[in-house]
This record gives structure tokens, C-alpha cells and sequence, in this order.
């Protein structure tokens, strides 16, 4: 675990920071998803010509609410890796995440230069997204060593 200045230590007041700010995001997102998809139920009494707004928001609703379900797994992996001691460490490459970088996006899983090769290789294969990293020696490097192919056979995401 990360501690405040960085350091790792099991049981530090930095990590018991972000545990709180972790565990309130997580109880304002689930609190959120309740009573959002209340239209539908009320079908019967509206008129035909007014439903199609409805199931639109209804529509709009069920996206934010994967959104939300994705954070919540996000921090509930977090979470994961404070009892398990890897919280603030990059699966990847094996450094500490930056304290800036936690105290902006607590539940964040990857180092900023880990994190900007793997977006980029999302972007160029979009397969990839719903990967999570295994480590340095894993998926993760065997996409890095993609990346560098496809950019030195001059190929790129925006193509």
C-alpha cells in the first residue's frame, strides 16, 4: 500500500484516505442507481405519442447507470488491492502510482505512462478495453511490443 509520501506501508493514514474517499464514492454511486428507471413502470398511463421521450431517458438512464456500474467495479477493485497490499502500485511496469495521480482518481489501476500505453493501444485494437493488465510480463507487455511495431510500420489509431 501507499502511504501519503509514497513509501509503502500496510497500515498508514494515506491509505485509510483513499479507503474513505473510495468507500463514499462507492455508497454515492450505489445510492444513484436506485429510482432511475421509474418510466417504464408508469407505461400504461401515458399516451402513445409521449412514450418514445421516455424510453429515450429511460435509454439514457440505463447508460449511466453501466457507467456507474463500471466505477463501482473499479473501486471495488481497489479496495481489493488495499487488503491485498498492491493498492498504489502499477501492475505493469511495478512502480508507485503518483500520489497526485491517486488523490485525482483514487481507483486508479495503472502508473500515468502505463496508463496512456494501454489507452493508446484500447484505441488501436478496441478488443483490448475490456482486458485487465497481468502484469509485466503478461498481456500488457505483449501490447506495448504491438504498439511498437505498429508504429514503426508507421500505422497509427488515427488511421
Amino acid at each position: 500500500m501507499i502511504n501519503t509520501s509514497g513509501s509503502t506501508n500496510g497500515s498508514t493514514n494515506g491509505s485509510e484516505k483513499y479507503r474513505k474517499v473510495l468507500l463514499d464514492k462507492r455508497a454515492d454511486l450505489l445510492s444513484g442507481l436506485c429510482g432511475k428507471l421509474d418510466t417504464v413502470a408508469a407505461e400504461g398511463s401515458v399516451a402513445l405519442e409521449d412514450l418514445a421521450p421516455l424510453l429515450h431517458d429511460d435509454f439514457i438512464s440505463l447508460q449511466v447507470n453501466q457507467l456507474d456500474s463500471l466505477q463501482i467495479r473499479l473501486i471495488e477493485a481497489a479496495l481489493a488491492r488495499m487488503d491485498s497490499e498492491k493498492y498504489g502500485v502499477c501492475p505493469d511496469c511495478g512502480d508507485a502510482i503518483s500520489r497526485r495521480r491517486l488523490e485525482a482518481i483514487p481507483w486508479a489501476v495503472r502508473c500515468i505512462a502505463c496508463q496512456e500505453l494501454f489507452s493508446s493501444a484500447s484505441r488501436a485494437s478496441p478488443s483490448v478495453r475490456s482486458i485487465e493488465p497481468d502484469g509485466p510480463d503478461g498481456l500488457t507487455e505483449r501490447l506495448r511490443a504491438q504498439a511498437r511495431v505498429n508504429f514503426q510500420k508507421g500505422e497509427t489509431s488515427e488511421e
